[in-house]
């Protein structure tokens, strides 16, 4: 990156939003790792100069609850179909609960937007 230069970077690493809380209740023994990663990044990232950091929300959406469980699960994760298949119902039931608008399914998904401009 040259001197005056910027540097966009689009990441859900780091952030605290709906889908995490939705992976603590699914998975139990699930361990967030991207928050020192998210750290790091930005302590490197400091070095090249001034950060800029803004949140953003984008939506999934859809009227089909089988295809938003499908495209939560992958996020959601687990290392095994077994593991996959212990939470599809609950998965399934908050989305009916907490995500539904009418006839559509909508989960947020949050985002840091990082702009480095580097002065060195």
């Amino acid at each position: 990156m040259k001197k005056n230069g910027w540097l966009v970077i689009i990441t859900f690493k780091g952030i605290k939003d709906d889908l995490e809380d939705l992976t603590n209740d699914l998975r139990k023994n699930w361990v967030d790792d991207d928050k020192p990663k998210s750290e790091e990044m930005i302590k490197i990232l400091s070095t090249f100069g001034e950060i800029l950091k803004e949140n953003i929300v984008s939506h999934s959406s859809s009227e089909n609850v089988e295809q938003m469980a499908n495209l939560l699960s992958f996020s959601v994760g687990g290392t095994t179909d077994e593991e996959k298949k212990s939470y599809r119902q609950k998965l399934k039931d908050v989305l009916e609960e907490k995500y539904k608008i009418g006839s559509r399914y909508v989960f947020p998904h949050e985002h840091l937007i990082l702009l480095v401009h580097k002065q060195k």
